[in-house]
């Protein structure tokens, strides 16, 4: 449908430019889900895991996912987080841990 066109269209739009903010994307998405007033919704990070810019310590980044999913959770949305891991040189333990954190899933595409 319209729904599924437009992702896919989002997707085939994203490009690289040599730098992951991870922890920025990350809470971009926690905001698109705030706005959003969903009851059920996901985030899926598609990424190298490999965070270069912005935030980059995985304590941090992960402390600051708990607390993003516990204000939406407060809001009365179920959000899960998915991972995929992209490119040989992943980091798949923080993308295992967030998918963790986030009642989601990992996986290495």
């Amino acid at each position: 449908g319209v729904r599924r066109e437009r992702i896919i269209a989002g997707i085939r739009r994203m490009r690289t430019s040599g730098m992951t903010n991870l922890h920025g994307g990350l809470m971009a998405g926690f905001e698109q889900v705030k706005r959003s007033n969903s009851k059920f919704s996901f985030i899926l990070l598609m990424t190298d895991g490999l965070a270069s810019a912005g935030q980059v310590d995985p304590a941090a980044i992960l402390a600051d996912v708990r607390d993003e999913l516990e204000a939406i959770r407060t809001m009365g949305c179920h959000l899960a987080l998915y991972t995929m891991g992209l490119g040989h040189e992943h980091s798949s333990t923080l993308l295992r841990r967030i998918a963790d954190v986030g009642g989601g899933e990992y996986a290495y595409v």
